[in-house]
């Protein structure tokens, strides 16, 4: 099994509702999987500031299994 772990940064302003950047502004959706990933914590960070959020880590893992 390969095991392979990505760390990204989203905004959350209210409970479980996160910040998504669109071209002239931002959205909110509750799908955390819609949300704006940020490579970056102070890019994350100047959203945030913006729109009154928190900044979460949020790690995705992925796994690759060999079938028989």
């Amino acid at each position: 099994m390969i095991e392979k772990s990505e760390e990204f940064f989203v905004v959350e302003v209210n409970d479980g509702i996160y910040l998504q950047k669109r071209l002239q502004g931002y959205e909110f959706v509750k799908d955390i999987k819609k949300a704006s990933l940020y490579k970056k914590r102070y890019e994350a960070w100047e959203s945030a500031k913006e729109c009154g959020g928190k900044v979460k880590c949020y790690t995705i893992t992925h796994e690759v299994m060999e079938v028989e």
